[in-house]
């Protein structure tokens, strides 16, 4: 008698197989057992694919349960700032799961594993990272699994991320096929639609290669490591300027000792800059303005408002005079950055907006001690940067204000700026700014391209809250995703690790290491990054093009094959 690969599982037998595919999975993961991660990790899909096909009784709420604690092991690093976000991504991913679980078992009846697989994963995978916080999550996906393998990895080119992620699946679901299919001939459809999407993605990755490049500007990391509860006491914003300047000035001069080239580029981490920054009209306006009692100026009276914005640009100019030179407090002050070169921080700005005084977490430039340009986070942490109009609650406000100190109410930028980088010689190299949990969505950079040209992407960051967690090692593979995907070299300066360069293929260039160790760690890394050859430099991946498009349709694929009455799967595979 011929087994029935779609009845019904026991609770039990469905727990077994959704334990060891979820563990598998999450191990596999960038920071489980590898700091890279490893396309092995796929291999839980299998089990997955092989329990999430099948009926039976409380399906749903063991998918609910597992799911949610496979999806939260990833993002436990969250715990170690505020301990109620775990039960929150518990609840959260559990439901993603149970809408994964229920496209696999409407799939897996009509369709070989090996094509049912990549649709259902990659298609609740695609919903989640495409809906925005707090309900969704741009996070790992099981294409990021591919970050330190070449080959299929070069197909991101065109696909991204979602499409490799669906020929890993796919693979997985034809494993999972020749597993069910126990005493059964495995089809040519399913081997078809198991294979093709990696044969495709080997072709794709050799006929779109990574552009050329030629050596570029020379930029020097700087990464504090300083522990986030002293950076958010303010009286500690002083002492924590003068120990950066003291690593930058001691670096600076290695590299005059070494003989090495001189920076073109000196980055500091996100909010590194001592002294909130204001816009340049926003003293004109601040008098008329709305001020939350919980701004920074809330507290100010209104006939001071406007010399403490003045004040606010005076202190800028001092600070800046230490990196380029000039009078200060009656004394010449010698600058510490070489002739021509640029200074590039974090930094907290005022801007007036719709009638209220808002704060921004920006990435500003200076060059010579004049602003160049600035970036905007346009991602927003959920509960660190916004409340989603919780603010409003006192309560909330109270709650937040014991963890972090502050109260979560930023503007968010709208597009991703590009600042341009003077060498000594007139050239110029344009690059695409970005902050934090910028890093983790692709919208932010792809955009970039499509609007003008960029050399190179540069993101600072602040992860001192996660300790020593998968969080860094899952930054670094988005990182490297990005660079590969968008053909452009990528830069992070973080305030405590990972800090680093990878090259427009995803190939690490080099990254800050002390003792060993790459983060928890003070020290400053000097790179030279490869740019676009002039050949190149107008030459955009298809993936840039492509990127607005991806998410939405990975999360619509499982739709579109749902809807479709023929079934593919032999007639002896049918339920009874």
């Amino acid at each position: 008698m011929t087994p029935n690969p779609i009845s019904e599982l026991s609770p039990w037998q469905r727990t077994r197989l959704l334990l060891v595919g979820y563990v598998l999975y999450v191990l596999g993961g960038p920071g489980m057992l590898f700091p890279g991660g490893t396309p092995m990790g796929a291999l839980g899909l299998v089990f997955w694919a092989l329990a999430a096909s099948r009926p039976g009784p409380k399906k749903k709420r063991i998918e609910w349960l597992l799911g949610g604690a496979a999806l939260l092991a990833q993002t436990a690093w969250m715990g170690i700032v505020f301990w109620f976000s775990l039960l929150w991504l518990f609840v959260g991913f559990g439901c993603w799961s149970v809408w994964g679980g229920w496209w696999m078992k409407r799939l897996g009846a009509r369709y070989p594993l090996a094509l049912a697989t990549p649709l259902a994963w990659i298609g609740f995978e695609s919903l989640l990272a495409w809906t925005p916080p707090p309900i969704g999550l741009s996070w790992l996906r099981l294409g990021h699994y591919m970050a330190e393998f070449p080959g299929l990895a070069g197909s991101g080119r065109v696909w991204g991320v979602m499409g490799l992620g669906f020929a890993l699946a796919a693979l997985a679901g034809l494993i999972a096929d020749m597993l069910r299919l126990r005493g059964l001939r495995v089809g040519a459809f399913a081997w078809c639609a198991g294979l093709g999407p990696s044969v495709l993605g080997l072709l794709l990755g050799f006929i779109v290669e990574a552009p050329e490049t030629v050596p570029g500007p020379t930029v020097m990391l700087v990464q504090p490591n300083v522990a986030q509860a002293r950076k958010q006491q303010s009286e500690s914003r002083s002492d924590l300027f003068w120990e950066s300047l003291q690593a930058t000035s001691d670096s600076l001069q290695e590299l005059s000792k070494e003989k090495a080239p001189a920076p073109h580029l000196v980055v500091w981490s996100e909010s590194m800059f001592p002294s909130l920054l204001a816009d340049p009209a926003l003293e004109d306006v601040i008098k008329d303005l709305e001020i939350d009692p919980w701004n920074p100026l809330g507290q100010v009276p209104p006939e001071r408002l406007d010399t403490v914005v003045w004040s606010l640009g005076t202190t800028e100019a001092d600070i800046l005079r230490h990196f380029f030179g000039g009078q200060s407090e009656g004394r010449e002050l010698e600058g510490l950055l070489p002739e021509g070169a640029s200074f590039f921080c974090g930094a907290e700005m005022l801007k007036a907006h719709e009638g209220r005084l808002r704060r921004m977490n920006t990435a500003m430039c200076w060059r010579g001690g004049e602003r160049t340009g600035f970036g905007v986070k346009q991602h927003l942490a959920p509960g660190g940067e916004t409340m989603v109009g919780l603010e409003e609650f006192r309560w909330v406000r109270d709650i937040i204000y014991a963890v972090a100190n502050y109260i979560p109410d930023f503007l968010a930028g709208e597009q991703t700026a590009v600042l341009p980088l003077k060498g000594s010689n007139g050239e110029s190299w344009p690059f695409s700014v970005s902050v934090c949990f910028d890093n983790s969505f692709t919208d932010v950079y792809a955009s970039a391209l499509r609007a003008q040209d960029v050399d190179f992407h540069l993101v600072v960051s602040n992860e001192a809250w996660y300790l020593d967690s998968q969080e860094f090692d899952q930054m670094v593979a988005f990182s490297r995703m990005h660079a590969l995907c968008t053909g452009r070299a990528f830069l992070r300066c973080a305030n405590s690790g990972v800090s680093g360069a990878w090259d427009a293929a995803g190939r690490e260039l080099d990254r800050l290491r002390v003792g060993g160790l790459d983060r928890q760690i003070e020290g400053a890394l000097t790179v030279t990054l490869p740019v676009p050859s002039a050949v190149d430099a107008k030459n955009r991946t298809p993936f840039v093009w492509l990127q607005p498009w991806l998410l939405p349709l990975g999360a619509l694929l499982p739709l579109i094959f749902g809807l479709r009455r023929k079934r593919v799967l032999r007639n002896d595979l049918e339920e009874a």
